[in-house]
């Protein structure tokens, strides 16, 4: 089964193996469990902080 998520979080729980994909490329790929506690790729690095919080606003950075 492909399971498609922002949240590594939930991705981790839920898969055996996780893939990062970036712009069509894999920015990182292994263990549900290695590739969330030891990132090797910025972008893998950022994704925890996309991750909305339940009761806290967005913020919306200013042009």
């Amino acid at each position: 089964m492909l399971f498609i998520s922002h949240n590594l979080a939930v991705a981790r729980y839920v898969s055996d193996s996780v893939h990062v994909v970036r712009q069509g490329r894999v920015a990182g790929s292994g263990p549900a469990d290695a590739v969330p506690g030891h990132p090797q790729d910025p972008y893998t690095v950022e994704l925890p902080a996309s991750v909305p919080v339940l009761g806290e606003k967005p913020h919306l950075e200013e042009i």
